[in-house]
């Protein structure tokens, strides 16, 4: 990395004993002279300090730091506020150019050079920090985005959106795992700012007591996923059932089945984690029983094309009937 520098000027002092020399005359002719004397100061060592300008901005650059820091810690002891990441980004983006220039006035292998690369370290730490808040942010957006898909019966939609949902958490993930690689490299001496202090696990600075609570939400998404990919299979063995096509209509209901038992056992894991946040936990319980019902709806769908199969159309229609009635309770 290239850094420009610039030397601050100061002043070598020297002094410098001045000769004098006095001639008297007396009466009488005879006269003496003084012999010349010279004295001589050593000159003071003077280092050179940091220059101002630079300090200003290190300065300006940690105070922001310090402020993110302050709500970044009050976050992990609760929750976050999601309207206020964006301002907290907007600080760090601030503190990172005041570095900036604090580094093109500061020469290197300083102290000072030291402290701004680690107070460039704390502000990519709070940086990830934010991104992961941010992640959840839009977990929960694209969450209620699949729901509204749901509810308009956009089946293949939603289940898209959940799939969606579940790759934002895998982002999530690895934000964390780079936060604590972060952690690692952040030396609390050398950035010299008690109020900077950054140790222990990534989690320790979030407000997630547990990674196991990103399996639980996974859990929830991907049942909502399955749930919704069952309701596919049902339209699409529907629309066979209805042209006479029993066999094509079967192997399509039986598939659905399989979706909604897996949505079951996707909400149940859910539910077992004790991390996932209570308002996804109270929804995965409800879920359960939702899926339950699907699978006993597809129980009459699949034995009605078998009855379809075999020519027994009155026997079909009646549980085909029947599984449309239990799916209506919903």
């Amino acid at each position: 990395m290239s850094i420009s520098t610039k030397r601050r000027e100061y002043l070598s002092v020297l002094a410098i004993g001045v000769s004098s020399v006095t001639a008297g005359c007396n009466g009488g002719g005879d006269s003496s002279g003084d012999t010349p004397t010279s004295v001589e100061t050593a000159s003071p060592t003077v280092s050179p300090t940091p220059n101002q300008e630079a300090v200003t901005h290190f300065e300006a650059a940690t105070e922001m730091l310090v402020e993110n820091k302050e709500q970044l810690d009050e976050w992990a002891a609760s929750s976050f506020e999601p309207d206020r990441v964006s301002l907290l980004q907007e600080r760090v983006t601030i503190a990172r150019e005041e570095l900036a220039a604090a580094e093109e006035n500061t020469e290197q292998s300083t102290t000072l050079s030291i402290r701004i690369d680690q107070a460039r370290l704390v502000a990519d730490f709070q940086e990830l920090s934010l991104a992961y808040y941010e992640s959840v942010n839009v977990f929960f957006q694209v969450i209620s985005e699949a729901q509204s898909f749901g509810d308009n019966e956009l089946h293949q939609r939603a289940a898209d959106s959940f799939v969606e949902a579940q790759a934002v958490l895998e982002d999530a993930r690895t934000v964390i795992e780079d936060m604590g690689i972060l952690l690692s490299e952040i030396d609390t001496g050398a950035l010299d700012e008690p109020e900077l202090e950054y140790t222990g696990d990534p989690l320790d600075h979030l407000d997630l007591e547990d990674r196991r609570a990103l399996d639980g939400a996974e859990s929830y998404a991907l049942g909502y996923e399955n749930i919704h990919l069952a309701f596919v299979h049902l339209e699409a063995g529907q629309g066979h059932y209805e042209n006479e096509e029993f066999i094509e209509a079967r192997k399509e209901w039986e598939t659905g089945q399989e979706r909604a038992t897996e949505a079951k056992s996707e909400f149940e894991a859910a539910v077992d984690n004790d991390h996932l946040p209570q308002n996804l936990n109270e929804e995965s319980i409800r879920l359960i029983g939702t899926a339950e019902t699907v699978i006993e709806a597809f129980d009459n769908f699949v034995q009605g094309a078998r009855e379809a199969e075999a020519g027994n159309l009155e026997e079909a229609n009646t549980l085909v009937t029947e599984g449309f009635s239990l799916l209506e309770e919903l």
